[in-house]
């Protein structure tokens, strides 16, 4: 008898202990996933001139076990938010479908000339590898634009979003693999893709994979476009930041920023908008509205310099040109609250407020945007 109770009181023991390790474990893997954190953020430009058509080079790197060089966490989610002013327009390049970016990197059939630059990628269990970056088809609303690339075996897509407050450039990789075990990742975008010192890294996603590189490189078929252009105000001084999102504590993200090149040489740049004024009734004293036409003229040649974008713009209308004050009194006026400038929410303005419409033609964007001009 007494050999039975030592024997189950030594099971009970043992049960006990090891449910202490197993807690123990918890703790200490809660512990490790509290360590991950962006660790390091860098930007850097070919040329930092003015409206030059640079290479821009985005680099960062998370935390990661220095004895078994693994991630404390895997990453689910990477924000990067660009400066103001840095412009890209993906408008007149080819682009890849995800059908055609495809699952497996052997079976990638993403056209050659879609490519727009490279990404050195850092995974834990595969190492580093030199991927290509496909411009992509943008599935639309909020998403102005696409890239695609392969980390590793795995595919994954940026999606870029346009920060209505500043008109700032977000890029996103969202819903990562969680195999992947991201550690770093340094991604160079090409200012004007068919240049030929792209050609020796216009290389297919099989290719990366196998760590090759085609011999004697490969030529563009589309000719020498821009694809991006510098910021063309000197005065400011800008930051990039990288916001990174565990799997594993995705309530508690990493942010890290670090500064943007500074720009010079503004007094290169060319600026010489013009604008017409034609009313729509010709008669003297007759009732007429107006149709106004800024145009800015755009130097998308690829050594030349971008035109610099516009600040602001002041009209002075001719005199003699008056609001009729019958008209004036039924108009409504729209609010600052209503108009939602500074904050993220959908103008509002009512209906007896318009007074005009408007439509604005951006290089950058795949469509006109239109829209109706309100009084304040």
């Amino acid at each position: 008898m007494r050999a039975a109770k030592t024997k189950t009181a030594a099971v009970l023991l043992t049960a006990l202990c090891a449910l202490c390790l197993a807690f123990a474990s918890q703790a200490s893997a809660a512990e490790e996933f509290e360590k991950y954190e962006v660790k390091s953020v860098g930007a850097s430009l070919s040329s930092n001139q003015a409206g030059a058509h640079a290479d821009m080079t985005i680099s960062f790197a998370l935390s990661e076990e220095e004895k078994e060089h693994k991630p404390y966490a895997r990453t689910r989610d990477v924000f990067v938010s660009l400066p103001p002013g840095v412009i890209g327009n993906p408008q007149n390049f080819p682009r890849c479908t995800v059908a055609q970016l495809g699952e497996e990197p052997k079976k990638s059939e993403c056209p050659q000339d879609a490519q727009v630059g490279v990404s050195e990628i850092t995974l834990a269990e595969i190492g580093t590898l030199v991927e290509p970056l496909y411009n992509m088809v943008s599935p639309g609303g909020d998403i102005v634009a696409r890239f695609g690339l392969f980390a590793g075996p795995y595919p994954a897509v940026i999606n870029v979003r346009v920060n209505p407050i500043d008109y700032s450039i977000t890029a996103a990789v969202e819903g990562a693999p969680s195999a992947a075990q991201l550690i770093s990742a340094k991604t160079t975008l090409w200012g004007v893709p068919a240049a030929e010192g792209h050609d020796e890294l216009r290389l297919t996603p099989k290719e990366a994979l196998e760590h090759q590189t085609p011999p004697g490189g490969r030529k563009s078929g589309q000719p020498e476009i821009p694809f991006l252009s510098n910021p063309t105000d000197c005065t400011l001084k800008r930051e990039i930041s990288v916001k990174a999102v565990s799997y594993q504590l995705p309530s508690a993200p990493s942010t890290k920023s670090g500064p943007f090149p500074q720009i010079s040489g503004c007094g290169k740049l060319s600026f010489s908008p013009s604008l017409t004024v034609i009313p729509t009734n010709p008669e003297a004293f007759a009732p007429t509205g107006i149709d106004a036409t800024l145009t800015i003229p755009q130097d998308e040649a690829p050594k030349d310099l971008a035109t610099s974008t516009m600040k602001s713009a002041v009209v002075t209308l001719p005199e003699g040109l008056v609001i009729n004050p019958a008209a004036g009194d039924g108009l409504q006026g729209c609010s600052a609250q209503e108009v939602g400038f500074g904050t993220t929410n959908p103008s509002n303005c009512p209906d007896a407020a318009k007074i005009g419409s408007v439509e604005v033609d951006v290089p950058a964007l795949e469509h006109t945007l239109s829209g109706a001009v309100y009084q304040r």
